[in-house]
């Protein structure tokens, strides 16, 4: 039976050994960098072992996926380019991958991939898993130290030990940090001015460092601790990616100028330097880290608490843009016929008084026509009540087009509808007015294919002839359409009489 590997997993496992493969080399050459640099200036073992961040720096990345790249890469150095035994470099290989592995698998759970040491807690367990993979990969290097020279002291252990850590804390966060979106070049851009003068504070305690007093004191190294404030500053107030990019600088220009014979560690014995240096690394990384991410989950929780005070306004926002819609809509249904739109029985008695009041100063008088449809219940009758509610809603829209700017419109319930108008004081007008309105409501309605017809029927009254209050002037209305409907409907009466409140 003939069994095909997938396309899809082939591809994968070539990009899985070209990444292997890459980090070996890039561990081997790392690995030879470091012994070449360092030997020249007789600092060997190095203060600082680079491939042991590479190394933590990838199984944090990758996983467990990566670690064959790293053994590799390890056995690679010590049997090429250092000349050592194959066993030797076999358990060497195995500390150098297991240490850096089991570091990266107790951090990895609380690793930030989107901003790395954004957490106190993040940046504790991150040293804490750098020195427990510093100690399995000292111990385990222990074991094949004392397998070749049948001498293993407890400061090969410590100066292995230190070497691997203070590599993985100055240059693992420094590659973590660097290759998120928001990096150094955003923040120059940003707040130039601050960063310069950082910079400046940086390199003007470096070189008293090197150059001052404190160099003609072979020991004394409490110079360094000036070069750390300006970090700790850029680190807590700008920016923990830009505070480490300065931080490994440092590192590099302190360490230089120590191979060269300068500096405070210049009078430090050969073989306490990598002590010295490493302890120095590793303090100055660890209170960087501690310090940024603190400033970083400080920065975090009042950004968190800008968007809520954001959020909490903007649904206030919303909540009062929606109070005052359903308050529109209150006014709207408590002042307008919900089917027509137009003013209802209230909001015309409103309007008719502050009418009232005017013409009461000016002197002048208003019309009011009350007006009610005919055989309107022979239409619900016969058609439905959606035939019913098509015809009140074009006799609104005609009345509506028919009226003069200022005057009013109204339903006042059922098929009873209302005009209230300037005064109209010619008789022959007010005949016209009437005639005109009685005719385009007999004008045929046209609902679902059928031509519905009704008329309506008129009464007038006049302010202050016939009532100086609402009530007296609707009733005074309301008698003359009565008539209307008694005179034989579809024509219009104007009040003859005037009714007073009893």
């Amino acid at each position: 039976m003939n069994h095909r590997v997938p396309r899809s997993h082939l591809l994968d496992c070539l990009r899985l050994l070209w990444a292997n493969t890459i980090i070996a080399l890039a561990y081997w050459g790392t690995a030879v960098l470091v012994q070449t640099c360092f030997s020249a200036f007789r600092m060997w073992p190095a203060p600082i072992w680079a491939p042991a961040a590479i190394a933590f720096f990838c199984l944090i990345v990758g996983g467990s996926k990566w670690c064959l790249g790293v053994a590799i890469g390890s056995f690679l150095t010590n049997t090429v380019s250092f000349g050592q035994t194959t066993s030797y470099a076999t358990v060497v290989a195995l500390g150098n991958t297991l240490g850096p592995l089991l570091g990266a698998a107790l951090f990895r759970p609380h690793f930030s991939t989107g901003a790395p040491f954004s957490r106190v807690k993040e940046s504790l367990r991150f040293l804490g898993s750098v020195f427990m993979g510093g100690i399995i990969s000292g111990a385990i290097a222990l074991v094949g130290h004392w397998s070749k020279v049948n001498v293993a002291s407890l400061t090969d252990w410590l100066d292995w030990t230190l070497s691997d850590c203070a590599a993985v804390v100055s240059l693992t966060p420094l590659l973590l940090l660097v290759a998120q979106p928001i990096g150094c070049l955003s923040l120059l851009r940003s707040r130039p001015t601050q960063i310069g003068v950082s910079v400046l504070s940086t390199i003007g305690a470096v070189i008293y460092m090197l150059y001052g007093k404190t160099v003609t004191h072979g020991g004394n190294a409490g110079g360094s601790f000036l070069v750390l404030l300006p970090l700790l500053w850029v680190a807590t107030t700008l920016s923990l990616s830009f505070s480490y990019v300065m931080f490994v600088g440092v590192m590099l220009t302190i360490l230089s100028a120590t191979m060269i014979g300068s500096g405070p560690f210049a009078g430090v014995e050969r073989e306490s330097v990598l002590t010295v240096f490493a302890q120095m690394v590793v303090g100055f990384g660890g209170s960087l880290l501690m310090l940024g991410s603190a400033a970083n989950e400080q920065r975090a929780s009042d950004e968190a608490l800008h968007k809520l005070n954001s959020d909490l306004e903007r649904r206030v926002e919303l909540r009062t843009a929606a109070l005052e819609a359903s308050q529109k809509r209150l006014a709207q249904a408590a002042l307008y016929d919900h089917l027509t739109r137009l003013p209802n029985r209230r909001l015309l008695e409103n309007r008719f008084h502050s009418a009232g009041e005017n013409a009461r100063r000016s002197s002048d008088r208003l019309t009011l026509m009350v007006l009610d449809l005919d055989h309107f219940k022979e239409i619900n009758d016969g058609f439905g009540h959606d035939a019913g509610d098509a015809v009140l809603i074009e006799v609104a829209c005609r009345l509506s087009s028919l009226v003069r700017q200022g005057d009013t419109v109204a339903r006042l319930g059922g098929d009873e509808f209302c005009l209230l108008m300037d005064y109209v004081h010619d008789p022959e007008l007010l005949d016209a007015t009437c005639r005109r309105i009685l005719g385009f409501i007999r004008a045929p309605i046209t609902h679902n294919e059928h031509e519905l017809h009704v008329g309506c029927s008129i009464g007038v009254a006049l302010y202050p002839d016939h009532g100086d209050s609402w009530t007296d002037l609707y009733r005074s209305a309301d008698v003359a359409l009565y008539q209307s409907k008694q005179d034989g409907r579809n024509t219009y009466h104007i009040a003859e009489i005037r009714y007073a409140s009893q």
